[in-house]
Parts: C-alpha cells; sequence; structure tokens
C-alpha cells in the first residue's frame, strides 16, 4: 500500500486541461517537502489502518482520535463510524474518478494583493470575536469535539465589514487566479470564511464534496510555535507536506487530491480562508464535466439521478403547501418512510418546506428524526437553511427558526 503505483492507480490522472503547460513552466510545487513515508502512514486513507512506517505512535493517534468521537455524544459511535466510512469510501471513489485540470492538482503562490487586502482588514477589524464552529455530531473531519474550530463569516453583517458585499468581492478577487490556474471559465461553489484551528485541531486527510472542484486556501494569520503542515497527496503520486505563511495561497483541485493537517497544530492559532469554484456551466440533467463517464462517481451519480426511480412524493406536495394535518397523518401511518424520501434531486419533503418557509412543518418533520442540515444531490448540494435564505431571504421567520435549529449554510 505504500508504493507510487497505488497511489498512482487511486490518482489515475485522466486528462489534463489546458493550464498543464503553464504549471510545468512554473515548476514543482514551492515551499513543500515531498514526504519519506509511506501511503497512509499518517492517517488512515483506504483503510481503519495506518500502514507501517518510521512514524511513531501513528495508529494510536488515530484510534485515540476515533474513541474521543464515539465518546462526545449519546448516539455518536455510529455516527462517528459512519462519518468515517464515507470519508475513506470518498478517498477511494474520487481521485480515480474525477476530470483533473493541471498535472499535480496543487500549487502555491503568493495570494494577489488585493486579496489579502480584504482578508487582512476584515481578520484585524474582527479578530477575537470568533465564534465555535458548528460541526454535526459524528463528523470526523476536525477533531472538533476536543479541539474547537473557529469561524469569522465573512457573510455576518454584525461582524465590521463583513456581509455578502464582502464574499462577492473575495470570490471576485480569486476567481482570475484559479481559473489561470485550472484554465477553465469557473463560477463560484462556497466560501467559508475566516476559519480558526487551536492548538491540537488535527483535519483529517479527505477529498471535498462535489461541487467543491477548484479551491484556494489563503493563509490570514497564524501564531505557531513550527510549521503545521498540509499533507497532500498529487496526482504523481507522491506525497507533499507544504508549508504556509500569511499570505500564501495554495491552489489545489479538491475533488481530487486527498489533502490534510494529519499532525497536531502546536501554537495558538492557524487563520485561513476557503473559497472554491467550479466550472463555469452544468446542465444539472447531464454528468457533470469534473466527473469521468463510467467511473465509480459517474455510476453513483446516475444511481442518484434515475427519475424512473427516484420521484417526488406526495409528502414533498404536501410539505411545500404546509399541510401540516397530512403530515402528522402520515408520520402515524405505515408508509411513514414516505416523510424521509428524496426525489431524483436528493430534495426531500423538509427541503420542501424549507423553499417556501413552512415553519410548522419543518419543527414536526425535525421532531420525527430529520436531520436539519442534510444536503440535496445525496449529500452534495445546498442544505436546507441555505436554500430557505435564497428562497426567503435572512429575515424570514423559517430561516430564523432553522438557524436556531441549528441550521447551517454548508453541510461540510
Amino acid at each position: 500500500m505504500r508504493n507510487s503505483a497505488l497511489l498512482l492507480l487511486l490518482f489515475n490522472a485522466v486528462g489534463h486541461g489546458a493550464a498543464s503547460d503553464r504549471v510545468e513552466e512554473m515548476g514543482q510545487i514551492d515551499g513543500s517537502q515531498t514526504a519519506e513515508y509511506g501511503f497512509g502512514a499518517s492517517y488512515p486513507i483506504n483503510s481503519y489502518s495506518v500502514s507501517q512506517s518510521d512514524l511513531p505512535d501513528k495508529q494510536a493517534f488515530y484510534d485515540d482520535l476515533m474513541d474521543g468521537c464515539r465518546k462526545s455524544c449519546q448516539y455518536c459511535t455510529e455516527l462517528c463510524n459512519d462519518f468515517e466510512k464515507d470519508r475513506i469510501a470518498m478517498s477511494i471513489r474520487q481521485p480515480q474518478s474525477m476530470q483533473n485540470y493541471t498535472d499535480l492538482g496543487i500549487m502555491k503562490i503568493r495570494a494577489p494583493e488585493s486579496l489579502m487586502k480584504l482578508l487582512t482588514k476584515f481578520w484585524e477589524d474582527n479578530k477575537g470575536l470568533e465564534y465555535p464552529e458548528e460541526w454535526g455530531k459524528g463528523n470526523v473531519y476536525v477533531n472538533h469535539w476536543e479541539m474547537p474550530s473557529y469561524m469569522l463569516s465573512c457573510e455576518d453583517e454584525d461582524l465590521k465589514g463583513g456581509g455578502p458585499a464582502l464574499r462577492t468581492a473575495l470570490w471576485d478577487a480569486a476567481i482570475d487566479t484559479v481559473s489561470e490556474w485550472t484554465g477553465q471559465a469557473l463560477t463560484t461553489s462556497s466560501l467559508y470564511g475566516i476559519r480558526v484551528y487551536k492548538e491540537g485541531a488535527v483535519l483529517a486527510p479527505h477529498v471535498d464534496r462535489m461541487p467543491l472542484v477548484s479551491s484556494a486556501i489563503i493563509n490570514v494569520a497564524q501564531d505557531v510555535d513550527e510549521p503545521w503542515p498540509l499533507e497532500v497527496y498529487t496526482h504523481d503520486g507522491k506525497i507533499h507536506n507544504i508549508t504556509m505563511e500569511p499570505g500564501d495561497l495554495v491552489l489545489y483541485e479538491s475533488h481530487s487530491v486527498i489533502h490534510g493537517r494529519p499532525f497536531s497544530l502546536k501554537g495558538r492559532y492557524f487563520a485561513n480562508v476557503f473559497i472554491h469554484f467550479m466550472p463555469e456551466f452544468e446542465d444539472p440533467n447531464k454528468l457533470p464535466s469534473y466527473i469521468v463517464p463510467d467511473s465509480p462517481e459517474a455510476k453513483k451519480w446516475e444511481a442518484a439521478h434515475n427519475k424512473d426511480e427516484k420521484v417526488a412524493t406526495e409528502a414533498h406536495t404536501k410539505a411545500s403547501l404546509g399541510d401540516l394535518g397530512w403530515l402528522e397523518r402520515l408520520a402515524s401511518s405505515e408508509s411513514r418512510q414516505m416523510l424521509f424520501e428524496p426525489d431524483y434531486n436528493g430534495w426531500t419533503p423538509f427541503h420542501e418546506a424549507a423553499r417556501t418557509g413552512k415553519k410548522a412543518v419543518l419543527n414536526m418533520l425535525l421532531e420525527e428524526g430529520v436531520d436539519v442540515n442534510h444536503p440535496t444531490e445525496f449529500g452534495e448540494g445546498d442544505t436546507p437553511l441555505s436554500i430557505a435564505i435564497d428562497h426567503l431571504g435572512r429575515d424570514d421567520p423559517a430561516v430564523e427558526f432553522l438557524v436556531s435549529r441549528g441550521g447551517k449554510e454548508f453541510a461540510y
């Protein structure tokens, strides 16, 4: 499991875009070291065990981390195991199924001056006001149950300079750089704001859920005792540890490059922002261009979008209309599973109620066990909160209700 042949099998570089020549001209990844240890040696990638290496105690480190997750809530054992199973499955399935646009899948440069000016001012104006980031129970991507991460949302209008205008400005400042690197026309996908990791934080190696395709990490500020490297498995079958200083920007193909920080942060804080893009136009009824036809991910997508098997039910209609009585009768019947069934776009009755602002229906479905943050597109689309905001605006009572019940704009 440690040799390059297996890495190349998993990463199966299936075609490069127009940017590949430019990447070659820019040379290798600046500021990185090729790891001496092998595949999965720092953290499990395609199994629940680390591979044999000279790294000390990494299996015990991983086991302790997972045990901490399982003990963090009453029902977390199953939730943590399911999240970990999903992380590993994605790390195996996605790299071999994605259309790659660059040779290595990653590049470190200095961030555009205009972008850093916006981020630095927002950070300096609001530093110390970051709030604990909400991670779903059982989520194992960050060890949040022990070392919470914090967020300064660029959309938070209560923060100085925050709001939709700042989010748009950040996207506008980054898109040309990412587009030039990939050789693709891009559109926005998501922007999380400034995430602040604290001492002891670990970020499990992973690939991002689609449509997070072409992305950038910008180091905004840090106070560390030693570098906190970003571990990356590049398309050529090598493992790199990339260090970052404030103002550094790492471009990466987040849908196909396994990346994480599997060593504990040593220092007070590490603040960075993630900016994600996707190809400019995608027909929702066709396989996305960044998924290779006939690949494992393509088969998964096609099964999920089989319209003959996943049609909208009467529960979807009743939820959108706010017919609480009908839904309550359904909940007491043998057909109650209809409350949770998705249509061919992954929309459930809960998403329909969020779209139309039916607060009573939202409350009833939550009491029946619906996940407040379950995304559409079978795990890769919008959350109920983001749907409600898009259709109703941020001041709508249904939006306020979802936020009060732990709703998030982004699932991951």
